[in-house]
């Protein structure tokens, strides 16, 4: 994901659409979905605060109520944050 959006940024791409968890991914093993979920947390916590300072906004779309609340919370936290201008 990181370099989707490295390359988007360097290319001037003003808008990019990532799928980060698709609804049938909720149809997999139990083990599959806590590991996709838990790159999802991972993603919010470590990466979101460095895409914000080179100004990229993320905004959330589709159904994130069945998600952990923990990751609802993050992904309401992470699409607030404003991006930095970069510059």
């Amino acid at each position: 994901m990181r370099r989707s959006i490295e390359a988007a940024i360097s290319l001037g791409v003003e808008w990019l659409t990532l799928y980060a968890f698709s609804s049938e991914n909720w149809r997999r093993s139990t083990a599959e979905v806590l590991d996709l979920t838990g790159l999802l947390r991972h993603f919010l916590r470590s990466e979101i605060a460095e895409l914000n300072s080179a100004g990229v906004r993320l905004r959330i779309i589709g159904d994130r109520t069945r998600f952990d609340r923990d990751i609802q919370g993050d992904l309401v936290q992470a699409s607030a944050i404003p991006p930095a201008i970069p510059g």
